[in-house]
């Protein structure tokens, strides 16, 4: 599925569970809050690591320490060094784990 077909059917769908009369939820509706949720993961994650931000129904997102690294490349035989850092996390709930 593509991100505009997503949407698009976000909007649909939304629209029915609002169901009040002659309102509809655009496409434009839908990717202002899209666009404002995601915005909102990462600023929370990167202000407070420690954080769980729920994607409600689906599961969790966190923020996951990774440790620095050193090795020796293969192909030229020069050391490499990556820094620690922190990387963006989803773990899904176990309810949704398996499709039916």
């Amino acid at each position: 599925m593509k991100t505009n077909e997503m949407i698009k059917e976000v909007a649909e769908r939304a629209t029915d569970i609002i169901a009040v009369e002659g309102k509809k939820v655009s496409m434009k509706d839908v990717t202002a809050i899209l666009q404002a949720y995601s915005e909102c993961v990462i600023q929370n994650l990167v202000e407070n690591k420690e954080e769980k931000i729920p994607l409600y129904g689906i599961g969790n997102f966190t923020a996951k320490h990774v440790g620095a690294k050193d090795g020796v490349s293969a192909i030229n035989g020069k050391a490499w060094h990556k820094d620690a850092e922190y990387q963006l996390k989803f773990t899904i709930k176990k309810s949704v784990k398996t499709l039916a």
